[in-house]
Parts: structure tokens; C-alpha cells; sequence
């Protein structure tokens, strides 16, 4: 009895953990991007810009067409990572985070010399009322490695 009750305490843990991290990258969802870290969407044109919220940097150039944006550009991050994914968060009228995208990901163990020009291009359908974008990192620090 208590070898299966074990047993189903550890797949119930197993079970947990994957649902943790299958839902992690939905973990921004709902929340508010303060006003200095919205950019305001712009139709019509080509739209060059720069994102700076330490310590991510990031040049990027999009434009709107329909329903779908189309983005390109660099992230530079200062800290050392195993892991970086820099994503682009899709704002309503409030700030309110609507979708997130990934628009880079290293993988895992990170190349300490790959944290500037981490380059990325995306095509990305666009959420019913969105109206700004934001940028936001999610990763692993480095640790010592001999």
C-alpha cells in the first residue's frame, strides 16, 4: 500500500512539474506593462525603434499589415545566461498583457559571447484589441561551469 501511494505521489509530482512548464510561457498573461515600457503600435509605415529596460536592449523595426505584424531586429542582454528567450508582449489600451511571442531563444548553455546582437525575425498574428507591444526576458543564470 504505501509503495503505490509513494508511486502516485511521484507521478503526481512528474505530472505537476509539466504542467508547470508547459504553462510557464503563459505566466505574463494578464499582467500590467507599466506605461514607460509600452511602445504604442503604428499602421501604415515602417517603424524603427529601441527598448531598453535593463539589462535588455533591444533594436527592432516591424510594420502592421491586416492582422499580423511582421518584426525584425536585435536583443542585446548585459548578464551572463545559460538560457535566454526574449519575448514581444501584445498590450490593449491598458497595458494589459493580451499575448506573448517568443521572438529569440538560445537553447541551452548559452554561448557567453552570444548576449549582443541575438538576432530575430518573426511573422506573429496579432490579438483582437492589442494597441502596444513591449519586450520581456526569461531565462536561466549562469552558473560556474569548470
Amino acid at each position: 500500500m504505501k509503495m503505490r501511494s509513494l508511486l502516485s505521489l511521484a507521478q503526481s509530482m512528474v505530472l505537476c512539474t509539466v504542467v508547470l512548464v508547459f504553462f510557464s510561457g503563459c505566466a505574463v498573461v494578464g499582467l500590467t506593462i507599466p506605461d514607460e515600457k509600452r511602445i504604442t503600435l503604428v499602421y501604415n509605415q515602417q517603424v524603427n525603434g529601441n527598448f531598453k529596460d535593463d539589462p535588455l536592449t533591444v533594436d527592432y523595426s516591424y510594420s502592421l499589415a491586416r492582422n499580423k505584424i511582421v518584426m525584425s531586429g536585435y536583443a542585446n542582454y548585459t548578464n551572463r545566461m545559460d538560457s535566454l528567450d526574449v519575448r514581444v508582449l501584445f498590450l490593449d489600451v491598458a497595458g494589459i498583457v493580451l499575448k506573448q511571442v517568443v521572438v529569440y531563444s538560445s537553447g541551452y548553455r548559452m554561448d557567453v559571447d552570444r548576449r549582443s546582437n541575438l538576432e530575430f525575425a518573426k511573422t506573429i498574428d496579432l490579438p483582437v484589441g492589442v494597441v502596444g507591444i513591449s519586450f520581456a526576458t526569461s531565462g536561466q543564470p549562469r552558473r560556474s561551469h569548470r
